[in-house]
């Protein structure tokens, strides 16, 4: 198996995540392995993270203060046991995908 690094096109439509639709507004997917805490002493953990690139800023909300965002891809967080997995998942899904490795 080739290693896939970088960026991929995918040659169909993005799905929305967790449905069948698709959707051309899909944004890139990061996956990396995720550093330990500052805390940790142990380490690195071994399950690997895809998150979508933020495709919006966030806004302060003026009655409370608050920051949001319209963003509905920001809450994303995925999780996997391998890097393999994870790319194997994006690329089910047709997402562009972008690799960070250590």
């Amino acid at each position: 198996m080739s290693q896939m690094k970088g960026h991929n096109r995918p040659p169909l439509r993005p799905t929305l995540p967790g449905t069948d639709l698709t959707s051309t507004g899909v944004p890139t997917a990061i996956i990396y392995r995720p550093a330990k805490s500052a805390t940790q002493s142990g380490p690195r953990p071994d399950h690997w993270l895809l998150k979508f690139v933020p495709a919006s800023g966030s806004t302060l909300e003026p009655l409370m203060g608050w920051t949001s965002s319209d963003d509905p891809y920001q809450t994303i967080n995925l999780s996997f046991p391998d890097r393999e997995s994870a790319i194997a998942y994006a690329a089910d899904n047709d997402w562009r995908y972008r690799v960070t490795d250590d």
